[in-house]
């Protein structure tokens, strides 16, 4: 009885938060410099009514986990008088707050040791070049700060639930937004490159990367039976998020919700009959979201996700692996061309996209792939931060007991760093994921022990 007292409490408080979310939404789409200023907003409601008395450190995961959520649609509104790097911003500033002001501390030295190596390649850093260190290079330094803020932190699932559906309300922002901006379908010349026309306006690739986290989490929800609201309601915004984010054409995001997805649920479910039922309608509902898709987009989606071009279509060019990776394969060459030849210190954060033409290739667009430009930014200094990230989540995973927090944590591990390797850390959700997945969960009738 009393469990279902809580989930209609919490339903309805869900209802109320979605339906807010959706307004401002599309307030953000008629006025959009009212994002900025509601994202001020919740910075100072934060940093005087939460800071000082968040000891389990809940609150300031949840403001930062909601404002991560807000980025892309900051960044599409084109309205700025805050940094364009804001949630990496916020990440670090809330964190160190929270241990100055709260006096919590940092828990996990591994998070300490990706800052400390990040350091010895500063010498090289062109201090005009700045906007470009700042985009390159606070994504894998906000995820060392939440490692060592979050690592072995022992949270309550009910507090972490609470936390992913923060990040999720604030993509029912986004997902109004972009719908309000989307010209009718009719007016929309489907081709076979990346459709702005469809994410709002902006980068596709970014947007596709904040709905594939949104449907990550949307599965998570799911599976636990932890909705949004209620079945009806999260089912519905998982099928939506899914439909916007094909409508991009922009492949990385859910390419990256496929692996995450299948891997975790083979490495860390039973798959008893339940579960099999599970992944059935999944696929289902998934082929037949591509299908319909697929026929909105005159069979232009299918051709795109087979690595058509223009040019392979009409014979021009040759469809290869660079291709496909939409020129990425050349870019992440460069950068191991540009480690060779710089073994130690690598040529400096920031500074790799400048340094392409000396290989001939005359394209300073920024990194697409992190691992890669750890080696060429950051030498072997990145190359030991390439190894922390990949055992640091068989590291955590194996230490979790409970599969069902196993099969979480590897969703946000997978999801996380598959994204780096075709967004790079464009956005916060590399370091907000590694960061939650990096936390001891533990079941609310269980006390919590922190150890200094």
């Amino acid at each position: 009885m009393k469990n279902k007292i809580v989930n209609s409490i919490s339903g309805k408080k869900d209802f109320y938060l979605v339906a807010l979310n959706i307004l401002f939404g599309l307030m953000a789409a008629a006025l959009p410099s009212i994002v900025p200023l509601v994202i001020t907003g919740i910075i100072f409601i934060y940093l005087f009514g939460y800071a000082r008395n968040d000891k389990d450190k809940v609150q300031t995961l949840r403001f930062i986990s909601y404002i991560t959520g807000l980025e892309i649609l900051y960044r599409s509104t084109g309205v700025t008088f805050l940094p364009y790097e804001t949630s990496k911003y916020v990440q670090i500033g809330f964190i160190l707050v929270n241990l100055f002001i709260a006096r919590t501390f940092f828990r996990s030295f591994t998070g300490i040791l990706i800052i400390i190596l990040l350091l010895p390649s500063l010498i090289l850093f062109p201090a005009n070049l700045y906007k470009y260190f700042i985009f390159n290079t606070f994504g894998i330094l906000a995820l060392g700060f939440f490692i060592a803020y979050t690592g072995k932190h022992k949270i309550h699932y009910q507090d972490f639930i609470k936390i992913l559906k923060s990040f999720l309300y604030a993509c029912t922002s986004f997902v109004t937004f972009i719908t309000i901006k989307t010209p009718n379908f009719s007016e929309i010349e489907f081709d076979l490159g990346a459709n702005n026309d469809t994410a709002g306006g902006f980068g596709t690739n970014q947007v596709a990367t904040l709905l594939g986290a949104g449907i990550c989490l949307l599965i998570i929800m799911i599976d636990q039976r932890h909705y949004i609201y209620n079945r009806f309601v999260t089912l519905s915004l998982t099928l939506y998020f899914t439909l916007r984010a094909l409508l991009t054409f922009s492949r990385g995001g859910l390419i990256g919700v496929t692996l995450s997805l299948l891997l975790s649920y083979i490495l860390f479910k039973s798959l008893k009959q339940r579960d099999v039922i599970k992944l059935i309608i999944l696929a289902v509902f998934s082929t037949s979201i591509f299908i319909f898709t697929n026929e909105l987009t005159g069979g232009q989606l299918l051709l795109r996700y087979q690595g058509e071009t223009a040019g392979t279509i009409s014979g021009s060019r040759e469809k290869d692996s660079n291709v496909f990776l939409a020129g990425r394969a050349t870019y992440a060459s460069i950068d191991i061309m540009l480690w060779f030849d710089n073994l130690i210190l690598g040529v400096g954060p920031g500074n790799s996209q400048f340094m392409r033409y000396q290989y001939g290739v005359y394209d300073e667009a920024p990194p697409h792939t992190e691992a890669t430009r750890l080696l060429g930014e950051n030498g072997i200094f990145g190359l030991a931060v390439n190894l922390i990230l990949i055992l640091w989540p068989v590291y955590i995973i194996s230490k979790t007991q409970d599969k069902t927090f196993k099969f979480i944590k590897s969703v946000l591990f997978i999801f996380a760093y598959a994204t780096t390797y075709h967004s790079a850390m464009r956005t916060g959700l590399t370091p907000l994921f590694y960061g939650l997945a990096s936390m001891d969960i533990i079941f609310p009738n269980e006390d919590i022990k922190q150890v200094s």
